[in-house]
């Protein structure tokens, strides 16, 4: 039988301080955008573009990082990369020209998407380890981190200048990493499991494993079909709530808030949920008030219940992902990281391509009937809902 360690056990507070560490460089990032299309001359059409290539190179990192995962295990996938993370915003605060800036924020996605499949492998590995669920709290900390990076970022750039806000972001994450390293989880199905297995078996048990089966694709479909209601309100619940019900700027930017919020404070009640209903359970609950919210926010007859029908949604989405996560790392017939990284493909596909095609579609229907199109996503969420059972093969270790 293997051992349960503490549920406060070393391991799982250092794959959260991951976890934190990477969302506190993406926050910081978020108030430096406006700064830095100013700085380099150009205009909202190009800087969209330049952001693009943070996505594309997320993208391109995910499906390489699944089979480094199977080969060298999560834990070294997480760390070195997160070396170079900590000073990622420092090298586009240096940037001087686009002919810079686009190669370095490509490269940007390349670390956070390593980094990104990675940590989730590595807590996975930990929830083995305890034999209870710890994922979601661990995207809380994801969101936290997001959060405390814009507020601290906002204040720092207006008070001290964007380089010691850069300066200060690597700092504080480089002190972070050096307290996790040495209790980040070396994880048995990773590491040890590798060197047991010859490269070309390895190669030849991923290659039919993803020929084999259908599981990564259509848990992949499950995170997409997440992301795009997310990465929607994040870019149009403004847009919505202004033409709608001719809201001020400042009510207007409650939709989004609500959502993070949200998402944000159920995700660190995800695991206790999780385990006492079971994750399918957990998932088509998460999936049903995420569509009633969505259709709240398409329908409501004034701003206010508008923006209840987004914090809805956030609660209903929040878990969906990390569940997603979780079973991908756990289905058989696959290494370690494998469909992990093909379910953050399709996460980080729906994020980065929903909204712009979200926004072609709501300046000629309008967007409240693109929110309550956006249901039908979470309908197919529900029909796919028993898949989430793959998540609970943390319990065989107890």
């Amino acid at each position: 039988m293997m051992r349960l360690l503490p549920f406060s056990s070393p391991d799982r507070l250092a794959v959260s301080g991951l976890f934190f560490l990477n969302g506190f460089i993406a926050g910081s990032w978020s108030p430096k955008i406006p700064e830095f299309a100013h700085r380099l001359g150009i205009q909202e059409s190009l800087l969209g573009w330049l952001l693009v290539a943070f996505g594309v190179g997320a993208m391109v990192a995910m499906p390489i990082t699944g089979l480094g995962i199977s080969r060298l295990g999560s834990r070294r996938m997480a760390l070195w990369p997160a070396v170079l993370a900590c000073w990622m915003l420092l090298a586009l605060t240096l940037s001087p020209a686009v002919i810079v800036a686009a190669p370095v924020l490509f490269l940007t996605g390349i670390v956070l998407g390593t980094m990104d499949v990675a940590m989730n492998a590595n807590a996975v590995a930990v929830e083995r380890r305890l034999g209870r669920p710890i994922l979601s709290s661990c995207h809380g900390f994801w969101s936290l981190g997001t959060m405390t990076g814009a507020l601290i970022g906002a204040w720092m750039i207006a008070q001290t200048g964007l380089l010691l806000h850069a300066l200060a972001v690597g700092a504080v994450t480089t002190i972070i990493l050096l307290n996790a390293w040495r209790f980040v989880l070396v994880d048995p199905h990773g590491e040890a499991g590798a060197a047991e297995q010859t490269e070309s078996e390895s190669k030849s048990t991923s290659l039919k494993g993803l020929l084999s089966s259908p599981l990564p694709y259509l848990l992949g479909l499950v995170a997409l079909f997440a992301m795009v209601p997310e990465g929607a309100i994040f870019e149009w619940s403004n847009f919505y709530l202004r033409q709608s019900y001719a809201s001020s700027a400042e009510v207007a930017a409650l939709g989004f808030v609500a959502l993070s919020a949200a998402m944000a404070s159920v995700r660190f009640l995800g695991d206790f949920v999780r385990n006492k209903l079971g994750a399918v359970a957990t998932l088509r609950l998460s999936a049903l008030l995420a569509l009633v919210g969505l259709a709240l926010a398409s329908t409501a007859p004034v701003a206010w219940l508008a923006i209840l029908g987004f914090g809805l949604t956030g609660i209903g989405l929040a878990n969906l992902v990390p569940l997603a996560f979780a079973a991908s790392e756990n289905l058989p017939g696959l290494p370690q990281g494998l469909g992990l990284s093909i379910v953050g493909f399709a996460a980080y596909g729906g994020l980065l391509a929903a909204p712009p095609l979200i926004g072609m579609i709501g300046e000629h229907l309008g967007f409240g009937p693109v929110f309550m199109g956006l249901t039908a996503f979470m309908a197919v969420v529900l029909a796919l809902a028993s898949l989430a059972r793959y998540a609970d093969s943390h319990k065989q270790a107890q």
